[in-house]
């Protein structure tokens, strides 16, 4: 899912604030293709369903195996993102509704993006390259393949990464692996999320962002960002720290120090504590992910863990004057009448002395 918190077979159930829209995308295995989505908010063959949380909501995502299918065939998966369209040549992809088909094996398809209205088709992902109209791959095993379409008054941001993880972005759009172009409107404001795979640690970004914390973007232009995993050692996990807002968190024992190093591993069964301070003018708001609450968060690690932590202005009451109340309001007109009445008896005082 993006926002992230959905990651099944693992862990198929998350909370999200209301009014909040989650991606879901599909991922078959090396030897299956997407059957469709069913629950009553999705339906079809995409590979995507989009759910705006609204109340409880149950999806279901049904694969279909193609293993040991004679001749071999292998799946061939298109994400598009954006308002486009995607054909293929053998056919069989017609996407958005028809993303993912099985093909023989050693067959050579060629896909075709063609833009909807006010887009423009940006560039291909995955298995494909470069920003023609078409792109063409060699059924030998398993591709997936991303389509990014933008709107024309849109500005792009692209991301690059190695197998040892996936990108992310708030707001969604980016989801790469597959979906790694995206376009956003002048000026957004986009938080950029790395997230490694079991066996890796984020090791930093390059390009539009530096350093290993979050990666946050204003949008004035064109954007490209590259994220870095690094590979640990067997018998150890990677701890994620993503931090949002204005704030550090350091661990116990060492080796978080977020945001100079937010990815760090630790020997199986290690007690990590993990502690938030706040920077000046912010409030620690919690955590969420392998936390929760706004106290110390200690994970023990026997899996790989991503931690969010996030940080909120403090707001300062404006002072403001009070509004008079009635007795107020008719004592000050007394003092005025008075004043006047004054003023009007001098002023007859010293016309009579002429």
């Amino acid at each position: 899912s993006t926002p992230t918190g959905i990651n099944c077979g693992d862990d198929c159930s998350q909370a999200y604030p209301t009014g909040t829209v989650v991606i879901l995308t599909a991922a078959p295995d090396r030897r299956a293709i997407i059957h469709g989505w069913s629950g009553g908010v999705c339906t079809g063959r995409s590979l995507t369903c989009t759910v705006t949380m609204n109340g409880t909501t149950t999806v279901k995502a049904e694969f279909y195996s193609i293993f040991g299918v004679s001749p071999v065939v292998y799946g061939l998966h298109t994400l598009v993102s954006g308002n486009g369209t995607v054909t293929s040549t053998p056919a069989g992809i017609v996407c958005g509704n028809e993303c993912s088909k099985a093909f023989n094996v050693n067959t050579v398809v060629t896909l075709t993006a063609a833009a909807g209205a006010n887009a423009v088709f940006s560039k291909w992902t995955g298995a494909c390259a470069g920003s023609g109209p078409t792109c063409t791959v060699t059924m030998t095993d398993s591709k997936t393949v991303g389509a990014a379409f933008v709107n024309s008054a849109q500005v792009v941001l692209s991301v690059t990464t190695n197998a040892g993880g996936i990108v992310t972005t708030l707001p969604g759009g980016i989801d790469c692996g597959a979906r790694c172009t995206a376009g956003f409107a002048p000026g957004a404001y986009v938080n950029v999320v790395a997230t490694p795979n079991h066996g890796y640690l984020f090791a930093g970004w390059s390009g539009a962002c530096a350093g290993a914390s979050t990666c946050d973007i204003t949008m004035t232009g064109n954007k490209a960002v590259q994220a870095t995993f690094a590979p640990i050692a067997v018998g150890s996990y990677a701890m994620t720290v993503h931090d949002f807002g204005e704030g550090g968190i350091v661990s116990s024992p060492g080796g978080i120090n977020c945001g100079a190093a937010c990815s760090a591993a630790f020997v199986a069964g290690t007690k990590v504590t993990l502690v938030a301070t706040p920077a000046a003018g912010y409030k620690f708001a919690g955590w969420s992910g392998a936390c929760a609450g706004t106290g110390a968060c200690v994970v023990w690690m026997d899996d790989l863990a991503n931690v969010y932590a996030f940080f909120d202005p403090i707001v300062v009451p404006v002072a403001t004057e009070p509004i008079p109340t009635l007795s107020e309001w008719a004592m000050a007109l007394m003092a005025l009448l008075m004043l006047v009445v004054g003023f009007m008896q001098l002023r007859k005082r010293a016309m009579l002395r002429r």
